[in-house]
């Protein structure tokens, strides 16, 4: 990025450093505060180490400042060969193209935990733009125990993106993961060895989300058309269906994760599964209950004789503690455990999260709602005058994925053969109304003759 480090200062009380940089006419300063009550955390040994104060623990500060700037920069970012161990080799997949953070043109972040941000290259200036996500420095800062749980959920997006199938409607492993060099170093010539993973591009869409497309669509009063909502619904399940069939999973599905491309397809993106949204997820999925199937000893209504009713899930209450101050909801992650425990658990809660999105797509809801950290409430959805032209099949059909009962949910496949039936057929009827109308509109009627 070209960043020039120009002054590093601390303060009288020593209980401060700062650190002045660069980058082209824009500067940029960085204060390190300490903080007492946590002697471990990053800042406070940088502020240790820069003003030599005394410690009884070397952990509480580092043995010199090349050490200090070394140990900061190794300790925030991903070596790139770990990555390739990790993830490259073991997946079995294509190397993937590598671009230096030196290369990026910045123009303005979209948000996030770290700061996602629009890029392109310096050298292509009316070239494509992609997304960058990095590693947050930010977080890095604020502690080694939310920096690793941000590491973490990096490194174990990269593993996800990776594993996961192929299929149109699901989103691609980056065309570029981006690394830097070591303080000084970085435009040197450095090998591999010593270069670091600190983000990496996804291709940029214009249209960005379906949530933003539903709020632009309620600022401008139009109603979005049911082909469209039919046609969304269909590639969210197949999507997800596909997902499932690999053993993977999404526990963060909601509009704002399913991007639009050029061709006003869905891209459902999102795989750091560190997370979800309390409003989108599933009751049973809050963390507070452990799921086991049961086999039924009744006979299945409709059965022959000697054949067993559908074994069904059973829910009970943990018992055991919820890590506290985590960072993120869930506080305890089931989706992990259900992936290799009880993978039908796992889809019927990802079931109920397409299903709310579907809701919220139907009926063009804002995302006004409150993102409270609480466990879901298990209410029934309501159906107002905002879906008053959806069919009412898709309304059984998506209250059937929000059922309280998880037992009663539908799977992703019955859902990708049911929305491509009600998409084709709609789609069908539109096309043969156009025709009518384009035929209608290009007949020519003769004067009758006297």
């Amino acid at each position: 990025m070209g960043i020039t480090t120009t002054l590093i200062s601390g303060n009288d009380d020593e209980t401060a450093v700062l650190a002045e940089a660069y980058s082209g006419d824009l500067s940029l300063v960085f204060k390190f505060d300490l903080d007492v009550s946590q002697p471990l955390i990053t800042s406070s040994r940088i502020v240790t180490c820069f003003h030599e104060l005394e410690v009884d623990d070397e952990k509480k500060t580092f043995p010199d400042r090349a050490s200090m700037r070394q140990a900061v920069y190794l300790a925030s970012l991903l070596p790139v060969a770990s990555v390739k161990d990790a993830v490259i080799r073991k997946l079995s997949v294509i190397e993937p193209r590598y671009a230096s953070l030196e290369s990026l043109q910045f123009s303005h972040k979209l948000g996030g935990r770290g700061g996602t941000t629009i890029t392109r290259f310096r050298d292509q200036k009316d070239g494509a733009s992609y997304v960058y996500k990095r590693l947050s420095f930010r977080l890095f800062l604020e502690g080694e125990a939310n920096y690793e749980l941000e590491r973490d959920t990096f490194h174990r997006e990269l593993k996800a993106i990776y594993s996961l199938p192929s299929h149109l409607n699901l989103q691609r492993a980056p065309p570029f993961l981006v690394t830097t060099g070591p303080p000084k170093s970085a435009n040197q010539g450095v090998g591999e060895e010593g270069c670091v993973l600190c983000g990496m591009l996804y291709p940029f869409y214009e249209q960005q989300s379906l949530q933003e497309v539903i709020n632009q669509s309620n600022e401008s009063y139009t109603i979005l058309s049911l082909v469209a909502k039919a046609k969304w619904a269909f590639q969210l399940a197949s999507a997800m269906a596909t997902v499932h069939s690999s053993g993977q999973y999404h526990m963060d599905l909601k509009p704002s994760n399913m991007l639009l491309n050029h061709e006003n397809d869905v891209i459902v993106i999102d795989w750091e599964q560190c997370g979800a949204s309390p409003f989108f997820l599933a009751p049973e999925a809050s963390g507070v209950w452990d799921v086991e199937v049961v086999k039924s000893s009744e006979r299945g209504e409709g059965r022959g004789e000697g054949q067993e009713a559908e074994p069904k899930m059973t829910y009970r209450k943990f018992t055991g503690p919820l890590p506290d101050n985590c960072g993120t909801w869930p506080r305890r992650n089931v989706f992990q455990l259900w992936q290799h425990e009880c993978p039908r658990a796992l889809e019927a809660a990802e079931i109920y999260s397409a299903g709310k999105s579907l809701w919220v797509i139907f009926e063009q809801r804002n995302d006004d709602w409150v993102y409270e950290r609480k466990h879901p409430e298990e209410t029934a959805i309501e159906w107002t005058r905002g879906s008053g032209g959806v069919p009412e099949a898709w309304k059984d059909f998506v209250s059937q994925c929000m059922s309280l009962d998880p037992n009663e949910r539908p799977t992703f496949e019955q859902g990708e053969k049911f929305w491509e039936q009600e998409w084709k057929q709609l789609e069908g009827s539109t096309k043969e109304i156009r025709s009518c109308q384009c035929d209608s509109s290009s007949t020519t009627v003769k004067p009758i003759e006297q």
